[in-house]
């Protein structure tokens, strides 16, 4: 039933029918109807279609939820890298606390995918937040003090090698510093996924790769051109 689907489309958004009814401009009472089984409105059609989601999906449950705005074709990203059918595919997406295997009960957020790919290796230069089109997975429970700020970035290079992989999707909360971790970074120009460490006393960033085949860098935190973007939440693989 289409109801049940545009249940599924709010759970994956993370909110509640209050929240979705007050966006679209409805009272809670009547934006309920249509996950009852009502008849869904162009209105709110429109306002998923802006989302991402897959309409003919909606109504039909033909294909995945998620359309691809960049080539008009429809697909969907599950936990797993993969495109998804209509079924829920049980995953694990890794975190730098460990992996967490994610069940059919657990809310999920779909965060964009920004064009800057973040570089495991030599670097590369930085550049302005255009989105693919497609969408990343994420626990809502494991980011949702992150608010609105979730970014997700393609990895190049294998300098965080054995912990993420080159083709890796890592989500990173933006403008986020806390504490030692790992961190999307721009360095002199070239945009980065390292370890870093940060050592207030002397004021300086040191910058580790898990791969140790590449060196420890120690750049000062205040230095023209060196600034953190965000720190990285989780990633997953996806597959080609």
């Amino acid at each position: 039933m289409s109801g049940e689907r545009l249940k599924q489309i709010r759970n994956a958004i993370g909110i509640s029918q209050t929240q979705i009814a007050k966006e679209l401009g409805l009272a809670q009472s009547t934006y309920a109807k249509y996950e009852l089984g009502g008849a869904i409105p162009e209105s709110v059609m429109c306002y998923l279609a802006e989302k991402g989601f897959n309409i003919h999906w909606l109504v039909t449950g033909e294909g995945p939820m998620f359309l691809d705005a960049n080539t008009g074709s429809t697909r969907a990203v599950n936990s797993s890298g993969q495109d998804s059918e209509q079924n829920f595919i049980p995953a694990t997406i890794h975190t730098p606390k460990g992996d967490v295997v994610v069940s059919k009960d657990d809310a999920m957020l779909f965060v964009p995918i920004t064009e800057q790919r973040l570089s495991a290796g030599p670097g590369q230069e930085w550049g302005d937040d255009a989105y693919t089109g497609e969408r990343v997975p994420v626990l809502k429970r494991l980011v949702s003090q992150y608010g609105k700020k979730l970014l997700a970035s393609q990895v190049v290079g294998d300098s965080m090698e054995p912990t993420i992989s080159n083709g890796d999707v890592a989500i990173y909360a933006k403008e986020c510093v806390q504490g030692d971790g790992i961190y999307a970074l721009s360095v002199q120009g070239d945009v980065l996924i390292k370890r870093v460490s940060f050592d207030k006393l002397s004021n300086k960033l040191t910058i580790i790769s898990d791969n140790n085949k590449y060196p420890v860098r120690d750049v000062p935190a205040n230095a023209d051109g060196v600034m953190v973007l965000g720190k990285v939440i989780s990633w997953v693989h996806v597959e080609e």
